[in-house]
């Protein structure tokens, strides 16, 4: 039996506990864990969690933290009890930053375009329909951060993460539509913000997680977690880099510094064998393909490394 979202909630925050917070030389990351957003190391194989930068009472789910080098703050999505709903905040990169939050938007799944100047985030409705169904009704907008102006982009997007800018006008996204694993449909689409003119590449079950910088590729996780692939935009074709026939694995894989290979979760025997079924542990993994654990029971919700 899988774990609901609230104790997933209450695991992460007894793992941000658990996980000894000290500072030493190593790759660099802002990571969240669906209960706080902290600066992290990996270090000697191990995940080390250093200060918070969201952490504390009244904060639910501070998830998918993005970097705006300008301003040297993240964006993140989260919700309050004030809020009465998901909102996206900016808070400053540094520890405990959570009093300096400030309100941006409604909405979730932010993503900032490469000159900081744009935040695609979505937005999803839940209203029930005449058979007494509930429907959820999501959008894809963008906002002008200079001007604070919203517009729409599309009407109907998978609201599980965020889109992929690809340069700062492009964005990838996927289509909520790629539901049947032995019948998937194409539904990755390549929409240009400033025109409107989308394109449905010919790929299916795809979630793009991260460009890669300086080349036209894209990290990739799939609908059913199976895979991690790299998608190459100039060719149209994909690489598999991971596949579990046997153990899940996360969707939304992290860069490592310098591109040197990513973050990924992944099932492994311990977490079946102690009935996590919904949880994943945390690897880190090189382009050659070689990987080690470094954190058990680590429900990675977005994030991005720190370059020395």
């Amino acid at each position: 039996m899988g774990l609901s979202f609230n104790k997933i909630l209450v695991l992460a925050c007894l793992i941000q506990l658990i996980v000894p917070a000290m500072a030493m030389a190593g790759e660099r990351y802002v990571l969240s864990n669906g209960g706080s957003i902290s600066f992290y190391e990996v270090h000697d194989g191990k995940l080390i969690r250093q200060d918070p930068i969201v952490l504390g009472l009244g904060w639910a789910g501070p998830t998918y933290p993005v970097l705006r080098k300008s301003t040297q703050s993240i964006f993140f999505a989260a919700s309050r009890v004030e809020d009465r709903g998901g909102w996206i905040y900016e808070a400053p990169l540094e520890s405990n930053a959570q009093d300096k939050a400030k309100r941006v938007v409604e909405g979730r799944n932010p993503a900032l375009s490469p000159n900081g100047k744009k935040l695609a985030y979505t937005k999803t409705r839940i209203h029930v329909d005449e058979d007494r169904h509930f429907i959820e009704d999501s959008k894809l907008f963008v906002l002008d951060l200079e001007t604070g102006v919203s517009r729409l982009l599309v009407q109907d997007i998978d609201t599980y993460a965020p889109p992929v800018w690809l340069d700062d006008n492009r964005l990838l996204y996927s289509l909520n539509i790629s539901l049947d694993e032995d019948n998937p449909q194409n539904d990755l689409v390549l929409l240009d913000t400033k025109t409107g003119q989308r394109e449905i590449l010919p790929f299916s079950g795809l979630k793009p997680a991260v460009k890669i910088p300086g080349r036209d590729e894209v990290l990739c996780g799939d609908y059913f977690g199976l895979s991690i692939s790299l998608l190459d935009l100039k060719t149209r074709s994909i690489r598999e880099l991971l596949r579990n026939k046997v153990f899940k694995v996360g969707t939304l894989p992290v860069l490592r510094p310098n591109e040197h290979g990513f973050l990924f979760t992944q099932q492994n025997w311990k977490t079946l064998f102690w009935m996590f079924t919904e949880m994943r542990s945390l690897y880190v993994r090189n382009w050659a393909g070689d990987e080690e654990i470094v954190q058990d029971l680590f429900p990675l919700s977005g994030g991005f490394p720190l370059e020395k």
